[in-house]
């Protein structure tokens, strides 16, 4: 059959625009149909195409039973992909235990190749035994299949391409959902942080509100304390020192209110990490400082983890500093005791606390917490200390105060000094223990 000419009846132009003008497979299919139905007797026609991933050929009913046979027989799919005629008997079925088809029939698969690819096949359905198409049928075939198989090609294409362009426009809806769930947030962020700052305004100017009448009470009580307003009793003058010492603390409490508002909107790099695991990395940066006073150093970190939310870089210099005040105003030959633990909401408590050591004077506990401002403020003379005796403590409040947390010093003569702060259970997913307090006390006159 392949050195026979095709007769020249059969390449009638007319085949080519019909088949060409198929706008999809479907009617291709019902255009090859048509043409050999009417060319060959005695057979039904049917049309298979390859699916769109090109991997299998995609029969449809009532063949769908050549799907699993050109499985069980995986040499004929081979002869169609090579171009050659693939024919299946009566007792091919038979001994494949395949019903399909009528009985006695047999069926004559063409295939359709274009560039050494199978986009489909043609098939003939012999109806009854013996009869078989004639060689003009089979040319006549032959001739519409190698018509079709660009032209199959054609449509797979577009129909590849028109899935791509159907995913396409899926990812674009999705992008543009994103874009809009981006544009959302950023929305929303922006509402918050609008919200933030007019909470911060209304922070600072309740501070101020408060700030000024304090002031003056505090500045009357002063004046009447320097006997400006007359003689006063000593019950009277014991009444006024307390009134003055009191206003004192909430004028401070409220700078530091202003001051940790100001820290809170600066940026907070914020990371998962474990405290006790951070404190070993830090404790030999102050090895040769210990070595040269003679100080032991005790440790006493349970086997637990102390994993917190927090910013790395200001918890480091909360430790690096606790720790060089703890070496500076301990005696030589003496120990430091570094305590880890756990309070009842699973807040963290870290204790740094010296054996013996010079006690620190009264007026530099009470200011140690001080910024340089407050100090200036209240006229201390821990405004200006002398060199090498200064203790100032107040970014170890602020970074430990835009934590949550609270620090503590607590002095006592001839006893050492012992560093205290605490941070909040903030943990990685987002839950705290409630009754934790957030507001921040640093208990810097507690002696």
């Amino acid at each position: 059959m392949e050195g026979t000419p095709t007769p020249q009846r059969q390449r009638d132009p007319s085949i080519l625009i019909t088949l060409t003008h198929a706008s999809d497979e479907a009617e291709l299919r019902s255009a090859i149909v048509g043409l050999l139905s009417s060319q060959i007797q005695q057979a039904d026609i049917f049309v298979a195409f390859r699916d769109p991933g090109g991997q299998s050929l995609q029969f449809e009913a009532p063949e769908l039973w050549l799907t699993s046979f050109l499985e069980q027989h995986a040499s004929l799919t081979t002869k169609l992909e090579l171009g050659e005629l693939t024919a299946i008997t009566h007792k091919d079925l038979l001994e494949s235990r395949h019903t399909g088809g009528a009985i006695g029939s047999s069926v004559l698969l063409v295939p359709m190749t274009s560039v050494s690819s199978l986009h489909g096949v043609i098939g003939i359905v012999s109806l009854g035994e013996g009869k078989q198409p004639s060689m003009e049928e089979l040319e006549s075939a032959r001739y519409v299949a190698q018509v079709a198989a660009p032209v199959a090609a054609r449509l797979q294409q577009l129909a590849r391409l028109m899935n791509h362009s159907r995913e396409f426009d899926s990812l674009t809806q999705q992008l543009q959902a994103m874009r809009e769930s981006l544009e959302t947030t950023e929305r929303q962020n922006g509402e918050l942080q609008a919200t933030i700052r007019m909470r911060a305004h209304l922070q600072t100017n309740l501070a101020h509100e408060l700030r000024t009448p304090l002031a003056a009470i505090r500045g009357y009580s002063r004046m009447i304390l320097d006997g400006r307003a007359g003689e006063i009793t000593s019950t009277q003058r014991d009444y006024l020192t307390v009134i003055t010492n009191n206003t004192s603390r909430l004028i401070h409490l409220l700078n530091w209110m202003s001051q940790i508002n100001d820290q809170s909107a600066l940026h907070l790099t914020l990371s998962d990490f474990d405290l006790a695991e951070l404190w070993s990395e830090r404790v030999d940066i102050h090895e040769d400082r210990l070595r040269e006073k003679s100080i032991a150093m005790q440790v006493q970190i349970p086997n637990e983890s102390f994993a917190l939310i927090g910013d790395r870089q200001r918890l480091t210099y909360v430790l690096d500093t606790l720790l060089s005040s703890a070496v500076r105003f301990a005696r030589e030959n003496s120990n430091i005791v570094v305590q880890f633990s756990h309070g009842r909401e699973k807040d963290i408590t870290v204790k740094i606390s010296s054996d013996s050591g010079d006690a620190i004077s009264p007026e530099l506990v009470n200011h140690a917490f001080d910024s340089d401002t407050e100090r200036e403020a209240s006229g201390s003379e821990a405004a200006l200390p002398s060199e090498g005796n200064e203790l100032n403590l107040s970014g170890v409040r602020d970074a430990v105060g835009v934590h949550g947390g609270r620090v503590f010093l607590i002095n006592r003569a001839g006893e050492g000094s012992t560093f205290i702060f605490t941070l909040p259970a903030v943990r990685k997913d987002g839950e705290e223990r409630p009754g934790n307090e957030q507001a921040f006390n640093s208990g810097r006159r507690r002696r």
